[in-house]
């Protein structure tokens, strides 16, 4: 059957635009119903007779470092980093962050091979800084084990 054949009623066309035109007086009204009953229950839960539903939040717990941390603090050469800064380097310099990632991988915090083949890798840094930078980690080193008791 085709369209054309089918018999529509007369108010057909009326009745869909009553339709359209009463919609927005519906979903007002369903607002308002909606916002009473809303309103209802919140003035319970304000007297006390409908209890409040929480949903409790998981506890994260506190991080623990270790000793890694306070080894590498302890190892941190601060007075060089004041030197330099001083001198004119800034904090992101790469020079001066792969300084400050030397005493994590001593300490242990971090793959000590890893973090020197990513420091040997650097094309931002030169020979002579890649040279100062592994006599740093070695001078590290030794403090590290001196702090450990193996020298």
């Amino acid at each position: 059957m085709s369209t054309a054949t089918l018999k529509v009623d007369r108010l057909y066309e009326m009745r869909g635009t009553l339709h359209l035109m009463a919609s927005p007086f519906v979903w007002t009204a369903r607002t308002y119903a909606l916002g009473a009953r809303n309103l209802v229950h919140g003035t319970r839960r304000l007297i006390g007779r409908e209890p409040r539903v929480v949903a409790k939040v998981a506890v994260r717990p506190g991080r623990n470092y270790g000793p890694s941390l306070k080894l590498a603090t302890a190892l941190f050469p601060r007075e060089w980093v004041r030197v330099l800064r001083s001198i004119g380097y800034e904090n992101s310099d790469p020079f001066i962050v792969r300084l400050r990632t030397i005493p994590l991988a001593v300490a242990g915090g971090h793959s000590f091979n890893a973090i020197w083949d990513d420091l040997c890798d650097d094309e931002r840094l030169s020979e002579r800084e890649i040279e100062t930078l592994s006599i740093e980690a070695v001078s590290e080193l030794e403090q590290s084990m001196k702090t450990e008791g193996l020298l």
